[in-house]
């Protein structure tokens, strides 16, 4: 006869925050980048623009002993159709004494109910090779690996920490003094959002509010490069031992893809970092100019994006051509 004590499944609560920030540091180790999990923790399932996240956790003798996260995002298409609730499987953890009994199908089933009941059309996220196989038994289907591309500041350092297989993502670093690079709170500050031509796949709904809760609120850094009608996004952190720049976003007006292209060509520079990486979905502004600012598609490496739908929408996630997403859209954060 089993010993194990009964575990129940329930919403996720405010009182719960603290011990599901201990579980999670107890589970994953460090946050990304070295923030405070606590304030990283907030700001993305309580303070979202978008609504406060889908979180269930399993309770056991009174204690939290697991958690399955689901971050609300919002999809826009084509111009006129309707934007598409959705949301990003993020943040999942498992006690050690609870593994193995089913716990993380449960909260996840139960997720995925509570996503059907409230109309959310498709769960979206990019789980290492791990976890796929777990997702992939619950329905979630890999629909493309997104390509990254590079530009090689200094080629002789980025090779030869590719063969050190030194490349592990660290915390962030700041910009050289003579940087024109800004701080995003502070590019971020005016009343208008930088404009940016829509692709007609799905992409993330952006407002002001979004791009100041993106870019400027949370605990990691970010900051902008701007010219002209263009404007970069973009993060900065160690890779090894050397220092990469993230373009999370490029938003630039029909008119202003040369400012656009210059703009991506002068970022490692302008960052201080040995490369920058890159990703644009088909139709965002920027995938034109990747190669002619100076970009290369890396072989062999990819960013694997899967979906569970939860309700029939338009365009079809599964295909890869309805997608036109950015690192600041794919990021693990």
């Amino acid at each position: 006869m089993s010993t194990d004590p009964p575990i129940r499944i329930r919403p996720m609560d405010d009182a719960d925050v603290p011990a599901v920030v201990r579980l999670l540091d107890e589970t994953l180790g460090p946050a990304p980048g070295g923030v405070d999990r606590l304030e990283l923790f907030e700001w993305k399932h309580l303070r979202n623009p978008f609504g406060r996240s889908i979180a269930l956790v399993a309770e056991a003798d009174g204690a939290v002993v697991a958690l399955r996260a689901l971050m609300r995002w919002r999809l826009a298409g084509a111009a006129g159709a309707r934007a598409l609730a959705v949301v990003r499987a993020v943040d999942t953890a498992t006690a050690p004494t609870m593994q193995r009994r089913g716990v993380f199908s449960r909260l996840t089933r139960e997720a995925l109910n509570a996503c059907d009941a409230e109309g959310v059309a498709m769960v979206f996220n990019t789980p290492n090779d791990r976890s796929r196989p777990g997702y992939l038994k619950m329905g979630w289907q890999v629909v493309a690996a997104w390509p990254l591309w590079v530009r090689p500041r200094r080629p002789d350092r980025l090779a030869g920490a590719a063969l050190r297989r030194d490349l592990r993502a660290g915390a962030g670093v700041a910009p050289p003094p003579t940087s024109s690079l800004i701080p995003a709170g502070q590019a971020l500050s005016a009343e208008r959002a930088p404009r940016g031509l829509e692709p007609e796949a799905l992409h993330t709904a952006r407002s002001l509010e979004y791009l100041r809760w993106r870019y400027a609120e949370g605990p990691l850094p970010y900051h902008v490069l701007s010219r002209g009608g263009a404007t970069v996004i973009a993060r900065l952190r160690s890779r090894g031992r050397l220092r990469e720049v993230v373009v999370c976003e490029a938003l630039a007006s029909d008119g202003a893809r040369p400012d656009l292209r210059e703009l991506l060509r002068i970022l490692p520079r302008e960052a201080g970092a040995d490369h920058a990486v890159a990703h644009f979905g088909a139709g965002w502004p920027g995938r034109d100019e990747l190669r002619r600012a100076g970009y290369i598609r890396l072989p062999r490496a990819g960013i694997t994006f899967t979906v569970r739908p939860v309700s029939p929408s338009e365009p079809d996630p599964l295909r890869a051509t309805s997608w036109s997403l950015t690192l600041g859209d794919l990021e693990v954060f």
